[in-house]
């Protein structure tokens, strides 16, 4: 995560980017950001090296920039998209390539990023969109942040859906899709990925001390077994466990971060 911001900070085209993603529609900076944090968690489950990982997350916030191309009452509207609307929609991928494409700096990483913003909604079997003359094999962080696309937009609020999915409905959905718009072996990475971060409960301590423990682990949820991961001053520690289950005092638990 410093490595990426270093990244945004040492270029300012790139964070110029970002402020534009954000100051033109709110909910597709969000979602960047989400994703981009999706993203980051893949890294023990593909065994990505610390250098993917850092790439990953760039191209995974940079992957909507053709949406500021998007006219705001298309991109907002709260109804369904008519036929016409549809194709703007669709656009946005080739106008996401062309902007990262007129960046200064050519560089791997801006190719990488041109690479996923034109074929994250291409889908795994090629269904999607744009469609392309030669069918080729998608890039892998393509298939890794179509992953994350999916979920993040079924499980977020959106303008025109207030409501959004459980986390479980979701995956359930994404399973049927699995082999036909989604990568299958990828798909069983991200959903163990998933599982795994729906399982921790992180917590903040009386004693300003932050941990995480398993959610079903105790019988009394007030009482756990915590590992600590950052002391009283908000610094990282070599954890170590903090057992609850005696404590009698009122308080220790101050509230749940997730």
């Amino acid at each position: 995560m410093e490595s990426m911001v270093d990244h945004i900070l040492g270029g300012r085209t790139a964070f110029a980017w970002m402020t534009a993603i954000k100051d033109y529609d709110e909910y597709t900076y969000h979602h960047s950001v989400n994703r981009q944090h999706t993203v980051s968690s893949f890294r023990t489950e593909a065994r990505l090296s610390r250098k993917m990982l850092t790439d990953l997350g760039m191209v995974a916030l940079f992957h909507d920039t053709g949406k500021t191309e998007v006219p705001s009452e298309v991109l907002n509207k709260p109804t369904n998209f008519t036929e016409d609307e549809w194709k703007v929609i669709k656009k946005h991928p080739m106008w996401g390539l062309r902007a990262i494409l007129k960046l200064k700096k050519l560089d791997e990483l801006t190719m990488k990023s041109a690479i996923v913003s034109f074929e994250h909604h291409m889908n795994f079997d090629h269904s999607g969109y744009p469609k392309t003359r030669q069918i080729m094999e998608l890039d892998l962080f393509s298939r890794i942040v179509s992953l994350a696309d999916q979920y993040d937009a079924m499980t977020s609020a959106r303008v025109y859906s207030r409501t959004p999915l459980a986390p479980d409905k979701a995956l359930s959905i994404m399973m049927e899709r699995s082999g036909s718009q989604l990568d299958p072996l990828l798909f069983k990475f991200f959903i163990n990925m998933v599982e795994f971060i729906l399982s921790v409960r992180w917590l903040c301590l009386d004693s300003k001390e932050t941990g995480t423990c398993h959610r079903k682990q105790s019988a009394v949820p007030a009482r756990p077994r915590v590992f600590l991961i950052m002391n009283s001053q908000g610094k990282r520690i070599q954890g170590h466990i903090a057992d609850l289950t005696g404590k009698r005092r009122a308080g220790i638990i101050i509230s749940d971060l997730y």
